[in-house]
């Protein structure tokens, strides 16, 4: 697990700035993770941390991962904002698109990850543009030029 991270932090480490390598905690945080989405949600993961870590290396505060014991406690946890330049609707599709990735785009376990009602799960991703493959109702038209997730 731990080359196939580093494998992956090379291949997303491109730009100038970009972050090159972990700190210890985030490596501890990557072996203690159950990795329910196996390699892909590694590779989403460490993709996700490398676009948005603001330091040299990806520490564990950078990574997106939620096990029930690795969760803060809901009283005294305070989530990091957005980087500048995101819309509160940027981060809202974010937030709804990692839940379709972490769920395997299973749109009842998203709606139960993200805590609303499948209504809302709904319209979020249709105003969104939001689409996958699996989906009947909204699989993307041929030429179509929306989002796909």
């Amino acid at each position: 697990m731990v080359e196939l991270a580093h494998r992956f932090q090379g291949e997303f480490a491109g730009g100038p700035g970009a972050p090159r390598g972990f700190e210890s905690d985030a490596m501890a945080r990557l072996c203690a993770h159950r990795w329910p989405g196996n390699v892909r949600e590694l590779r989403n993961g460490i993709e996700r941390a490398q676009l948005l870590a603001p330091g040299p290396r990806i520490r564990a505060r950078d990574l997106t991962l939620t096990e029930p014991d690795l969760l803060a406690d809901p009283d005294t946890w305070r989530p990091d904002l957005p980087p500048p330049g995101w819309s509160l609707r940027d981060w809202e599709r974010a937030l709804v698109e990692e839940a379709l990735q972490r769920t395997g785009f299973v749109q009842k376990e998203a709606c139960q990850l993200l805590g609303i009602s499948r209504r809302k799960l709904n319209y979020m991703i249709r105003s969104m543009g939001i689409t996958h493959g699996r989906w009947r109702r909204n699989r993307p038209q041929p030429g179509d030029s929306s989002s796909h997730a």
